[in-house]
Formats: structure tokens, sequence, C-alpha cells
């Protein structure tokens, strides 16, 4: 009897472990985005561009964001500010299926506020709203991602109307990989004191962690995407410097849930150049003050690597977990200071996804990221730091053959799918309870004790014997 009960509870043990490491490994996937801009996509019939797709790693995403059709004031869509050509199109969608990678139409960008927050309004948001739907089903995208910069408090309300709506329309379509579409958003840092409240209608909250810094009144010197701050402030010497770990924790603290919530991997960085009055005359470290400002640059990370990297520049901050190259050259005119993302900082952003328990990262963008003259297998180091940290912190991305089922995983959150396991895995435990225990207690009632005990007795002694030998 008791053997049989310590086998039971053996296997009892068993299916609770199989059950919780279901759910641990739904709570360590996470997402994986890359932006892949129209302009730097080379065009099969135009050429142009500069990332070639049978170059991207797409085992290293989980979805791919393709910017960007741009909203005009009128409701209607412009494709050709970002080059989305019609063979761009068909050929960003037919490889990222291929590979069976959801594709994502991003809808805005820097640059196309006055059409967008035009578009909003009451007149035209109509007209806008089924314009997206009609350009995400026509050309097979597989959901939205709304990137408005900058939401101005009189766009707030239109913005939210416009979100609502466009949810509303997505409901009970499917794309050819998923039963629904997504519908994420790009989260501009000055936004997550109020963005949380959408958070029921969007899949992924994107926040930008990345041109975090700039040569304005009252700054020092600071990295473009820094993970931590190290307690360092702004001359005023209480307002903290901005980092991703900071701005996660405000998103959280005003509403955001843990796993909608995303950070940003730049592949490039923020050049500072000259400038006077700092400790080193001009720009060459973070955290410095000056007297005559110095000027600022975005610089891709291939061109950091073809112009400006050299070893003996190299520094890394390892209060704010970033990269940066320092030139302190003759004259405060020739200083440099660069702050960039490299290998590490994207090995460190994900390990903080994983280890805050948010839900992913946005890279942008894929084509800076590219070395197009180095050798086969070296030609993209930051997106396979990134694939290997995310190899190193979880055993799975998304799973693939959920993407085309009506309860598909993919169209979750990680933690949310976490939370899809949870009542099976406990359903299963019930289920083996009520099996193991019925049975335990069938075997402990008078009868089958008079039962056992009769077929004791019938046994012969020479029986027992040749057991015992």
């Amino acid at each position: 009897m008791m053997r049989v009960l310590k086998t039971k509870a053996v296997w009892l043990t068993g299916v609770i472990l199989l059950c919780v490491c279901l759910v641990a490994r739904a709570q360590e996937t996470i997402w994986v985005c890359g932006y892949l801009p129209g302009w730097t996509q080379k065009s099969s019939v135009m050429g142009g561009g500069r990332l070639p797709l049978d170059e991207i790693d797409y085992d290293a995403l989980t979805h791919i964001m393709h910017f960007s059709v741009v909203p005009k004031t009128d409701g209607s869509l412009d494709y050709d500010v970002s080059a989305l050509s019609p063979d761009r199109i068909a050929d960003a969608v037919a490889a990222a299926h291929a590979h069976d990678k959801p594709i994502l139409l991003t809808v805005g960008g820097w640059g196309t506020y006055t059409g967008f927050s035009g578009a909003i309004q009451p007149a035209t948001r109509g007209t806008l709203v089924a314009n997206l739907v009609q350009a995400m089903e026509d050309n097979g995208y597989d959901g939205l991602d709304i990137d408005m910069e900058p939401i101005e408090d009189s766009d707030k309300d239109d913005y939210k109307a416009f979100i609502n709506e466009l949810h509303t329309q997505l409901q009970g379509k499917a794309t050819p990989l998923l039963s629904r579409p997504l519908l994420t958003a790009a989260v501009m840092t000055d936004d997550v004191n109020w963005f949380a409240e959408l958070q029921d209608k969007f899949d992924q909250m994107n926040l930008m962690t990345y041109q975090m810094s700039g040569a304005w009144p009252g700054w020092v010197t600071w990295h473009s995407g820094p993970l931590y701050n190290g307690g360092a402030t702004f001359p005023d010497g209480v307002t903290p410097l901005p980092c991703a770990d900071g701005l996660v924790d405000s998103f959280i603290a005003a509403g955001a849930s843990q796993g909608k919530v995303g950070i940003g991997i730049g592949f490039f960085g923020r050049l500072w150049k000259a400038g006077d009055g700092t400790s080193t005359g001009g720009a060459t470290e973070p955290r410095q003050s000056w007297t005559t400002a110095p000027t600022t640059e975005d610089v891709l990370y291939y061109a950091i690597m073809e112009s400006y990297y050299e070893e003996q520049y190299y520094r890394w901050d390892d209060a704010a977990q970033n990269a940066y190259l320092s030139m302190d050259l003759a004259g405060s005119a020739a200083d440099r200071f660069l702050s960039y993302e490299d290998e590490s900082t994207c090995r460190k952003k994900i390990e903080y996804v994983f280890n805050k328990g948010i839900g992913g990262a946005i890279i942008w963008e894929l084509s800076a990221g590219y070395l197009e003259g180095a050798p086969a297998g070296q030609r993209d180091p930051l997106l396979q730091a990134v694939k290997s940290a995310v190899a190193q912190n979880s055993p799975v991305y998304y799973p693939k053959k959920s993407r085309g089922c009506s309860c598909s995983v993919a169209n979750q959150t990680p933690r949310e799918a976490a939370g899809f396991l949870l009542p099976l895995a406990i359903l299963l435990c019930a289920l083996f309870l009520k099996k193991h225990l019925a049975g335990t207690q069938s075997a402990s009632t008078p009868a089958a004790s008079t039962a056992r005990a009769s077929s004791r007795a019938t046994k012969s002694p020479s029986s027992n014997a040749s057991k015992r030998d």
C-alpha cells in the first residue's frame, strides 16, 4: 500500500513540475520586433536601399515592422514618404511570411505630425481607419503599428478615439499568419503618464528608449539609449537623467501592464561635437556640463564602425550599461563624445527585459546594423547579440504552430500566454488527483482489505519462499 502511494506521489510530483515548466516557458518568451524602413530595403525592381531581405536573420526576430505609411489630413495614406513602393511591400510581406514571422504596417513616424493630427479629427477619423484596415488587408500585413510623434495635449482625446475606433474595426478579422490582427504602438517617453489608459486596445506598447539626450539648455552630455542613470542628475542636482529603467518604472506606475511594455534598442548613436567649458574642454564624456553648447547628430551603427570606431577610443559606462567613444583631441573644436549601442549594450537590454519581466523590445532599425562589406556571417553583429541574449535567457520565442489557430498564444503578450497555461496546469493536476485519490480510496475500503487478506492466505508457503529466493 505504501509503495503504491509513493509511486503515485512521484507521478503527481512529475505532473506538477511539468505544468510549472510549461508556465515558466510561456513567461520566458519575449517579442523582438525589427523595424524595416522602406527606403532602406533593397528593391527587386528599382534597386536602391542598402539592406537585401535575404540578409535579414528572421530567426532573431518575432515580428517585422514595415515603416511606414503616412496619414494625410484628409484621412488618405501616403506611401511615398518612406518609399513603400508596391514591390517593396510585396517582397517584405512575402519574405516575412516565408519565415513564419508576422509583419505589421507602421503608421506615421517622426516628421509626420501635421498629417496625422489632421487625420484623427472627427471629420476624417473614419476615413483614416477604413484606409488603414484596407491597406493591412490588401497587402497581407498581420497588423498595424501606430507611431504618432508627438502626441500633443490637444491631440489626446482624438488619438484615444482613433485607437478605439481602429481597434473595433480590427475585431473579427484574420491575417495570413494570425487569428486576429495585432495592434501595437511606439510610445514616446513624454507619454508614459497617460498612455496606459489605452493598454486594453494594444498588444504591445513599446517605449522608444533611444535618442534620450541632446545639447539643450540645462542639460549635460548624456547617452542616447542608457539602460540606467546610475543616480546621475541634471545640473540642478535633483532631477534624474533619463534612462530606460526609469521610464519603464514610470510607465508601470502609471498603470501599464508589465507584459505589454517593451523597450527600444537603437542600432545607432548620438555624436556630440566640440563645445567648450567642460572638464576636458569640449564634449568627450557623459555627464559633462558646458559653457558653450556642443552640437549633436545621430550616426548609424555601420557608419560608426566605418568612420569613428578605434579601439583606443572605446569606453564602457558601467553605471549606464552603455558603450561610447571618447575622443579628447587637441583643441575643444576637435573633441567628440559618441554614445551608441554596441553588442554589449544590446545584450544588457535583452537581459533587462527578462529580469524586469516586461514584454519585449523593438529595434530601430535593421539596416543601420548591417555591415555591408563584412564577411558573410559577420554582417549583423548587433542583431546576433540580441539573438544570442534571447537564446541564453529563454529556450523559445513565440510558438510557431500556434499562430494560425483561433486561440493563438502568439496573439497574446507573453504573460497573458502564461495566464492561459496556468489554468490548464491546474486542471491537469486536479484530474490527476481525482483519478488517483479515487483509486487509493477504493483500495482502502473494508471489502478491499478483506480481499487482500484472503488473497494472501491462499498463497502457498512454497510460492512465497520461491520469491524470496
